[in-house]
């Protein structure tokens, strides 16, 4: 069995918490039978809004 693991950031939205988790499983199922990843956590996201007086 092989286990990918991401925790929520409270930033991420579930798409983002769950393409991490998927992507840890995958690395994990490289890594052989009995293996588990813990996905790095997610980035903050980037304002869009443009500072006053700019």
């Amino acid at each position: 069995m092989s286990i990918g693991i991401a925790v929520w950031e409270p930033h991420e939205d579930l798409d983002g918490l769950l393409a991490r988790a998927d992507s840890a499983m995958y690395q994990a199922k490289r890594g052989g039978k009995g293996s588990f990843t813990i996905a790095a956590p997610a980035a903050p996201l980037e304002s869009s809004k443009t500072p006053v007086g700019a």
